[in-house]
């Protein structure tokens, strides 16, 4: 199910490397627990980033020593499971429980969040747990309001000893999320020198579009 992951193009040498000190981003590695939304518009490179992200994972402020890190990618275009909660809580249930995969053939397609629910506490009894979700409007947005509602169920559901939890999801601009969320980066706001780098290596590389006109 990760093959969403291996189709996005690997982001450019340069880029994307402002998330990692970027304020809000290091204010939720450092809590305990915590949210994160990147939002952004279609095409505006949340899944690059995210990519990014789990490529430098060791590099996140705070990680946490054995830290164990989780992801999914949704595809609107993909298959059944690429695109559906099913499909997330499933691939999460197999990372989890890589050791026991058998375990998850004979249960009914609802128990899953209630598994991955009580699975949780069990690891971060042990280390601290990193998940990372991209896309999350491509399952729709009435899909993507539960979703944020269960990460936030699991966040808080969480007894105060366990091991840091840090959730972190791309989505578009869905106004209904923004009161569910503390923690937000607008993707937007901070690509402006990504833009540029990307734009100068095209050109690099490409030096007859240096040369290029637009015709009226």
């Amino acid at each position: 199910m990760d093959s969403r992951f291996h189709d996005i193009d690997t982001a450019a040498q340069g880029t994307c490397e402002w998330l990692l000190r970027h304020e809000t981003c290091t204010t939720w590695a450092s809590c305990g627990r915590g949210l994160l939304w990147i939002k952004g518009k279609p095409g505006s490179g949340k899944s690059t980033l995210l990519q990014y992200v789990l490529k430098h994972g060791m590099a996140i402020p705070n990680t946490g020593e054995g830290a164990l890190i989780l992801s999914f990618f949704f595809h609107g275009r993909g298959s059944e499971l690429q695109k559906t909660p099913l499909g997330l809580f499933r691939s999460l249930l197999h990372q989890l429980l890589r050791q026991l995969p058998e375990a998850l053939t004979d249960l009914h397609p609802r128990e899953l969040p209630r598994l991955l629910e009580s699975s949780l506490p069990k690891v971060l009894g042990t280390r601290p747990v990193w998940l990372f979700v991209d896309a999350l409007d491509e399952c729709g947005q009435k899909n993507a309001g539960k979703l944020v509602r269960v990460f936030k169920s699991l966040l808080q559901g969480l007894p105060s000893t366990s091991s840091q939890f840090h959730i972190c999801f791309t989505c578009r601009h869905y106004p209904i999320l923004d009161q569910a969320c503390r923690f937000k980066i607008c993707l937007e706001d901070e690509n402006g020198q990504d833009i540029s780098i990307y734009v100068r290596a095209q050109l690099s590389v490409s030096p007859e579009l240096t040369a290029s006109t637009i015709p009226d």
